[in-house]
């Protein structure tokens, strides 16, 4: 067993990014903002990359999921060094919805349905946050909604999935999990809006940085968060 050291280890390069409808999550995968990126299209709703050519799968069924990181695994036939740098879930709240619709009703005790969601949603994130160390930069889109913050009794905005199990745990299973919204200096006289990933937790939004060295708010830029956990200290 060999001895290693902190001293500049890896940063995982694998994000979450949640928030409210319209807000530009799954415009995050247009190749301005990320590095050759190909989207895993759970939600169906990527009309706002129109502009683009960026690549996609089309994903129906848990099958489609394994068959997708099984050919990510394999650099989705590309010689190495050439192909996809940046995979896009969109998104796992849908993911698990679907995942629901297709399985519930063959199970006669519902908790029981949602125990399996778990545990297979649970090997799917960890066989996505996996494809980082082949070097890929990993992103999962996720809804939002308010859900009642355990340490203060309150309501808090978080990344929304079915069941409270994964959702308990998703601070857990990545380690950047960033609120995404629309941010307006007051200082700016023409009060133009930015996009941005707000990457710290406040009382009534979710939200954290493992890598500890990004701003309260960022621009929405993959291409500059990626590089930037990548950096040696």
């Amino acid at each position: 067993m060999q001895i290693q050291t902190t001293k500049n280890s890896k940063v995982s390069p694998v994000v979450l990014v949640y928030g409210a409808a319209g807000v530009g999550k799954s415009y995050l995968a247009n190749p301005k903002n990320c590095d050759r990126p190909i989207v895993i299209d759970v939600d169906k709703g990527l009309s706002s990359l129109r502009e683009f050519d960026v690549p996609f799968v089309s994903i129906n069924n848990a099958k489609d999921i394994q068959d997708c990181l099984q050919q990510a695994k394999g650099n989705f036939g590309y010689s190495e060094g050439q192909g996809f740098r940046t995979i896009i879930l969109d998104d796992l709240t849908e993911m698990g919805m679907m995942w629901l619709r297709q399985n519930k009703a063959s199970f006669k005790n519902v908790m029981q349905a949602y125990g399996e969601l778990a545990d297979w949603a649970m090997q799917v994130i960890h066989e996505f946050r996996a494809l980082s160390e082949l070097g890929y930069n990993v992103v999962f889109l996720c809804k939002e909604e308010k859900i009642q913050d355990h340490t203060t009794g309150g309501l808090i905005w978080s990344p929304q999935f079915p069941g409270k199990q994964i959702q308990s745990m998703l601070d857990y299973l990545v380690g950047e999990v960033f609120h995404m919204e629309i941010y307006v200096d007051p200082a700016d006289e023409n009060q133009q809006k930015h996009r941005v990933f707000r990457t710290v937790r406040t009382p009534q939004i979710a939200a954290k940085s493992r890598y500890g060295k990004f701003g309260e708010l960022e621009y929405a830029n993959l291409n500059s968060i990626f590089s930037r956990m990548k950096e040696e200290v």
